[in-house]
């Protein structure tokens, strides 16, 4: 059985899931194996047809959930049925391939509800996209794949040619991302699920070697204008939400969070175009963080924590901290602050 794929990630559409149940999957995905008859307008030969809408009805069982990590699942989608129809026929009789027709209908799902059997509202499926016009539990993108039946080839061959075909494979739903079509192209972050894995990046800058650096979700991303992205993680990487800037050195710098909430174990990241991190401690949980017009790097520091004066710091390119008390940032944001070092040409 030869894999096919028949449908293409599109830029998702939102949903307004009605039920506390369904506004769980929102960011989820869930992927059913499928079987299917596929009814061909036209049948397909050889030489062709399938060209106008062909129809498709489909049992989809086995079904997994991958959770929102915000929002965990309590719920697990089991089976479900689909119905609707290719834009055109999904397989091909001359090359035994997939055209990549888009899908367009209606998926009813079954589940459990903390062990609770229950039944969810559909899916609509338009083009590919899920949940449009508001409808459906799960915001984001349709992909269907499909095995060829060995009968294919047989049965393109005969005059009458292939009326219509059932045939195996998966479909899977979610969550809203992927390449967007338009004047927007977006860009998976890893190879793994649809959505190209669980992420969540917050900021981005332009490093010395032309590529895109970001913090995504206790790592660091760097990523080419064609879209190629490297991932770097380890102990020494857990950025803060919006802290990485390129500096004067060439090197990207970042201010790590601190270990928990009590404590002010934080500190500065530098991390090479090559990925080779260095990390300098400090007495304060570190916070935004900008390059100085003096040649060094400067940020905030002891934000956020209670009974402790924020204060400006002051990085060396070499790891020299100095630090300044400023009682008049108390109540600032860390991205506020960052602003205001910017603006402080004269600070030295």
């Amino acid at each position: 059985m030869v894999a096919l794929s028949v449908g293409v990630a599109l830029l998702a559409l939102t949903s307004s899931p009605a039920s506390a149940a369904a506004k769980q999957w929102a960011g989820s995905s869930v992927s059913c194996a499928l079987t299917a008859k596929i009814t061909f307008s036209r049948p397909i030969t050889n030489s062709g047809g399938g060209t106008h809408r062909s129809s498709v009805s489909a049992s989809l069982f086995g079904c997994t959930e991958e959770a929102n990590p915000i929002r965990p699942s309590v719920e697990q989608v089991t089976q479900g049925t689909f119905r609707g129809f290719f834009a055109r026929s999904p397989l091909d009789c001359a090359t035994l391939s997939a055209p990549g027709a888009p899908i367009t209908g209606i998926a009813t799902w079954r589940g459990y509800l903390s062990s609770i059997p229950v039944s969810f509202r559909p899916s609509n499926v338009v083009s590919n996209s899920v949940g449009a016009n508001g409808k459906g539990n799960f915001p984001g993108v349709a992909l269907v794949s499909l095995n060829v039946p060995t009968t294919l080839a047989s049965g393109c061959a005969t005059r009458g040619g292939v009326r219509s075909a059932i045939v195996t494979g998966t479909i899977t739903m979610g969550p809203p991302c992927g390449p967007g079509g338009g004047s927007i192209a977006i860009y998976p972050i890893s190879a793994g699920s649809l959505c190209g894995d669980i992420y969540n990046p917050s900021a981005i800058t332009t490093g010395s070697d032309g590529a895109l650096w970001f913090l995504n979700n206790g790592s660091i991303g760097r990523m080419t204008t064609s879209g190629a992205v490297t991932l770097y993680t380890g102990p020494d990487i857990r950025p803060s939400l919006d802290s990485i800037v390129a500096g004067p050195d060439g090197a990207l710098w970042f201010t790590n969070e601190a270990t928990s909430s009590t404590s002010l174990t934080g500190s500065i990241g530098r991390i090479t175009t090559s990925g080779v991190v260095t990390v300098y401690p400090t007495d304060g949980g570190p916070g935004g963080i900008t390059a100085g017009p003096d040649g060094a790097l400067w940020f905030i520091e002891g934000f956020g924590f209670s009974g402790r004066q924020p204060l400006i710091g002051r990085i060396t390119t070499s790891g020299v901290i100095t630090t300044y008390a400023m009682p008049s940032f108390a109540g600032f944001s860390s991205r506020s602050a960052s602003a205001a070092i910017q603006r402080a040409d004269g600070v030295s």
